[in-house]
């Protein structure tokens, strides 16, 4: 049996760890103005750290408006106000707070891992601004309730919930992508973001899965994000995000199947392109469902490239039969961002809601999946995705060879039905080997 360390109201196993005060219940480190194992800006450094704030400003409160159900007593309020130049959002992460510019969209603005920094607030020295993990969680549960203190917000219209796995390096959290290194993606092993949409004010549980990177590091730390707003200087003065009951979600091991050497074409107003080369993560969850990720689609079209991003398919149900999965979907996604540091722009975050027809199956060796993406109102196409060939998933791992009939001669098809005899120039299974006649 695995030690555990008490936290507040969070069991943190050494295989399976949770976040420390993930629930908020314990606010002893600057009274009910921050809550323990997290940073806000009483503990900001930078230039700019202090702009405007105060004692009554603080921008994170305790608060008794919990989640339906809960059997706790407070969650974590954040909100955002007027600093004359710009709307200050409300900001509350695991890491520090760093202020280097008045432009809320400069890149000296960020949120970091400081493992070596201490945190200060009312004379109480030596919390880190850094939270320790090792896990490998499939997603993060969050409750979240977003209050927005105006209207007329445009597309600046969500809230922003993150959680980044990281190495054993002090990760930077930049507002925009456009200001990340190589350096700094190089630290992640994985991360879990999702933009919070406004529904009416209301509590609301969200599921977001990890995205796991190639990266070649083992996770150290973990650094979780809110704030008011997804973009820099956006929103208006007091919105309020409500976050409570933050939980790592681990599926058993060996869930996650990867599939990296079945080809990829692309079909365009019935023109193919391809084979491309593709990685696709399914994670196989307790529920007879599976999450679809395809990580960094890009276009290719000769001398130019274009990058759509991260097509990510979650609670697909699934059927299984002769050890061959199979799956089908109908969805609207949001494609996300992808990593790949060669693509410098991805158009797929900017194209919004998209249909999405999906359906496929794999055995342990190989994944065949059809997507129907309709972009017809935003780019007018059509764009059809095809993974894999059929016949690498059915013809062999659909035909079991008992022992008994494993060395008997008996003849099986590639679909796994006894023939009495072969035909020329055809493919058969016969004492549990692939033969031509």
């Amino acid at each position: 049996m695995s030690a555990a360390l008490l936290l507040g109201s969070n069991v943190m196993a050494d295989d399976q760890p949770q976040v420390p005060n993930g629930d908020f219940e314990t606010w002893t480190f600057d009274g009910e103005n921050l809550p323990d194992n997290w940073n806000s800006f009483q503990t900001a450094t930078g230039t700019w750290a202090g702009m405007g704030y105060s004692s009554s400003n603080r921008q994170v409160k305790r608060s008794t408006d919990v989640r339906p159900g809960s059997n706790g007593q407070y969650s974590c309020s954040i909100w955002s106000r007027n600093v004359v130049i710009a709307i200050a959002q409300g900001n509350l992460t695991t890491g520090r707070v760093h202020a280097g510019s008045t432009n809320a969209a400069n890149a000296a603005n960020y949120n970091y891992t400081d493992r070596e920094g201490a945190a200060s607030a009312n004379g109480k020295v030596g919390v880190p601004c850094a939270m320790k993990f090792t896990g490998k969680p499939s997603a993060v549960k969050v409750w979240v309730k977003y209050v927005q203190g105006g209207t007329g917000y445009g597309e600046y219209n969500k809230a922003k919930f993150s959680a980044i796995i990281h190495s054993d390096a002090d990760y930077i959290s930049y507002g925009l992508p456009e200001n990340d290194t190589p350096e700094n993606k190089a630290r992640v092993v994985a991360s879990a973001v999702k933009e919070i949409e406004y529904n009416d004010g209301e509590w609301e549980e969200l599921t977001i899965p990890f995205e796991y990177t190639n990266n070649d590091v083992e996770p150290a730390y973990i650094q979780i994000n809110a704030s008011t707003n997804a973009y820099p200087g956006k929103g208006k003065a007091n919105d309020y995000l409500y976050i409570d009951d933050i939980e790592m979600v681990y599926e058993s091991a060996g869930n996650v199947k990867v599939f990296e050497k079945d080809p990829l074409y692309v079909t365009i107003n019935e023109m193919e392109t391809g084979p491309f080369d593709a990685t696709v993560y399914v994670t196989e969850n307790n529920d007879n469902t599976i999450n679809f990720s395809l990580k960094n689609f890009v276009l290719d079209m000769g001398e130019d490239k274009m990058g759509v991003g991260n097509i990510n398919v979650t609670n697909i149900p699934v059927s299984v039969a002769d050890d061959i999965t199979s799956f089908a979907a109908k969805q609207t996604i949001q494609i996300e961002e992808g990593d790949d540091p060669t693509i410098d722009s991805w158009a797929g975050p900017m194209l919004g809601d998209i249909p999405l027809d999906m359906k496929g199956k794999y055995n342990n060796d190989h994944l065949y999946v059809t997507i129907n993406i309709d972009m017809t109102e935003s780019i007018g196409q059509v764009i059809d995705v095809t993974l894999g060939n059929e016949g690498d998933v059915t013809a062999v791992a659909s035909v079991k060879v008992s022992k008994k009939n494993a060395a008997s001669g008996v003849i099986y098809d590639l679909n796994g039905r006894k023939v009495s005899e072969m035909q020329r120039g055809r493919f058969y299974i016969v004492d549990g080997k692939i033969v031509m006649n």
